[in-house]
């Protein structure tokens, strides 16, 4: 994940320090797996904690525990939507579900 995203967060772009973010939380079962995380800065990190309705719905970075993360799109920055696959890789987006709202 932190090689993916080579020094930068992957929500706004800053290179600095990431934090290891889970898309779906390991408090509820989410795995430590490249595909559920994403490499964000404090600042990302503290705003998905604050917005998770957003963050799951605008971003794709916070997910519920019945999501699955490998189908669930995420936003990243210079890219746009992708998907992560299990190699922890992205994978561009062709149709984004119509419960994500841009």
């Amino acid at each position: 994940m932190t090689a993916r995203a080579e020094g930068r967060c992957e929500g706004c772009g800053r290179p600095g320090p990431t934090d290891y973010s889970h898309r779906i939380g390991a408090g509820v079962g989410g795995p430590w797996h490249p595909a559920n995380a994403l490499a964000l800065d404090r600042a990302c990190h503290q705003w998905l904690h604050a917005n998770p309705t957003k963050a799951r719905l605008q971003r794709g970075w916070r997910l519920q525990s019945t999501d699955n993360y490998l189908t669930f799109p995420a936003w990243v920055y210079g890219l746009g939507w992708v998907l992560i696959d299990e190699a922890g890789e992205y994978v561009p987006v062709r149709d984004i579900p119509e419960e994500i709202t841009a």
